[in-house]
């Protein structure tokens, strides 16, 4: 007989409960490990549909597409009262059988069905995980590998009936083409990729478990514990009578990564009249992975033991300050966080800054950056100035119009040009008006309700270039002074208005 040298026990996760989970004193029943066999499809839709019968109040028994060749790709979902929707209730789901040819993870779906359903109402920990998620358990995303694979030591089977490997069918996260239109995620994909797709697009799963066979490792995703992938033996499909052995070593493994799923922050967002907020975002601070709340305003946040700073984003609704939530040690319950925006104000006028229109007048560019830093650093130490500005007003900076002409820019003028001469009191910041076809400023005044004006900010373009030799007249003064080299000028002139013409040739 072929055994398994290795055999993963998924003791990372059992580590995380750091006190024995109470049991009750009677034995589990796990009558259905005998005889140990693998469940081909026609029993394991009949077995499933049994399970719901029998248990109408905890199983409910659906299909989330179909297989190449026609089979139901079958979920059982258990939880207390399935009938009825439970707010704050979270959602938890194993896939196995991707690759066809690894079957033990199938088996292990069906074991730990049957093991909740049985054992419900007996064992402490069966009941109050049934009572409190909703437990999704799909046995087989590749029916079609799995009735065509056969026991060791031939393992074929592991693409589906197109001959793909469906773990090689996703969307690749690193492709530069990548978008989120149907035509890109779903064109050209295998029909089991798809309906996995769409399934967790449309259901919110806080944790989900995918079961694999053919090495003995725990993989984690690029940037959030959400989906792990278990390598649960070096034999992708032993002989059945191994079935009881797995099942004994990774049972509790696979119960505590469940538990998992009541760790870190749960709540609801709402308006200020209490209405679920839908797709709002839940913002940690340093953490750059978002959760979405669902329609019912329902929100879960995997989160290590720590403190952090917690708020929620949502278009046309106020931020509200973050909330400092502790994560304690050994959690059994999410911590409740429950948070309600505000619209903005009715009314708020809007306000803009436009800049780098031409990529070579960098000066504006640089300053609306600043400006962005300014106000944010002065509204958090308490400014009171700036903090009635953006109380009151909406605030737009575009720190460049023409970001191609700013890469590609470098220290040279423009052009020539000649401006009209503006009027200015001494001692006092001017700007230089002058007439222009086909600009900006005179289209949004015809043509919106805004009214804008345009700023010159300094007699050269580029930050590090100077209009030096520039020429500096006064009317009704005949001596004319010249800007330096780094474009600087003084011109003594007595108290009063005067009209100050610049101008440089080429």
């Amino acid at each position: 007989m072929v055994t398994c040298a290795n055999t993963l026990v998924l003791v990372l996760f059992s580590l995380l409960i750091s006190e024995c989970v109470p049991r009750s004193i009677e034995e589990d029943d796990e009558s259905f490990l005998s005889p140990p066999n693998y469940t081909k499809y026609d029993d394991l839709v009949k077995q499933f549909a049994e399970l719901e019968k029998t248990y109408p109040e905890l199983a409910k028994v659906y299909s989330i597409g179909k297989s190449v060749e026609g089979r139901q790709l079958l979920v059982l979902q258990i939880t207390q009262d399935i009938r009825k929707p439970h707010a704050g209730r979270p959602a938890f789901k194993y896939v196995a059988n991707m690759h066809g040819d690894e079957a033990i993870g199938r088996e292990l779906m069906v074991y730990l069905a049957k093991y909740f359903l049985l054992n419900y109402g007996k064992n402490d920990r069966v009941t109050r995980l049934v009572n409190t998620t909703e437990i999704h358990l799909m046995p087989s995303l590749n029916p079609d590998g799995f009735e065509s694979s056969v026991s060791l030591p031939d393992s074929i089977g592991r693409s589906n009936a197109n001959g793909i490997d469906l773990n090689r069918d996703f969307p690749d996260q690193f492709d530069r083409h990548r978008s989120d239109d149907d035509a890109y995620l779903f064109g050209g994909r295998q029909p089991e990729t798809e309906a996995l797709m769409r399934w967790v697009m449309g259901k919110q799963f806080v944790l989900s478990g995918n079961l694999h066979g053919g090495t003995v490792v725990a993989s984690y995703p690029y940037d959030d514990l959400r989906l792990v992938t278990f390598e649960l033996s070096c034999c992708k499909y032993p002989p059945a009578s191994e079935l009881p052995r797995f099942w004994r070593l990774n049972k509790d493994s696979m119960l505590a990564f469940i538990e998992q799923t009541h760790t870190g922050i749960a709540g609801f967002v709402v308006d200020e009249d209490g209405e679920p907020m839908k797709n709002a975002l839940i913002k940690v601070e340093g953490l750059h992975h978002f959760v979405k709340t669902t329609e019912r305003g329902e929100f879960w946040r995997l989160l290590l033991p720590g403190q952090y700073n917690v708020t929620a984003l949502a278009p046309g609704f106020e931020s509200p300050p973050a909330v400092t939530v502790t994560v304690p040690e050994s959690q059994t319950s999410a911590v409740a966080v429950n948070i309600t925006i505000r619209r903005r104000a009715v009314g708020k006028p809007e306000f803009k800054y436009v800049a780098n229109m031409h990529g070579n007048e960098v000066v504006g560019r640089e300053l609306l950056l600043m400006l962005a830093k300014h106000l944010c650093q002065q509204y958090v130490a308490g400014d009171e100035r700036i903090q009635r500005l953006l109380n009151d007003t909406r605030i737009h900076l575009l720190p460049s119009m023409n970001p191609d002409g700013y890469e590609k820019s470098h220290v040279v003028g423009r052009r020539y040009w000649h401006p009209t001469t503006p009027s200015l009191s001494t001692s006092r910041i001017f700007t230089l008006t002058y007439v222009l076809a086909g600009g900006m400023q005179d289209w949004n005044y015809l043509h919106t309700s805004d009214m804008e004006l345009t700023l010159e900010l300094g007699c050269f373009n580029h930050i590090g270039g100077a209009l030096g030799g520039a020429r500096i007249t006064v009317a009704g003064i005949d001596h004319a002074v010249r800007s330096a080299a780094d474009g600087d000028y003084w011109r003594l002139l007595p108290p009063g208005t005067h009209s100050i013409t610049a101008s440089k040739p080429g």
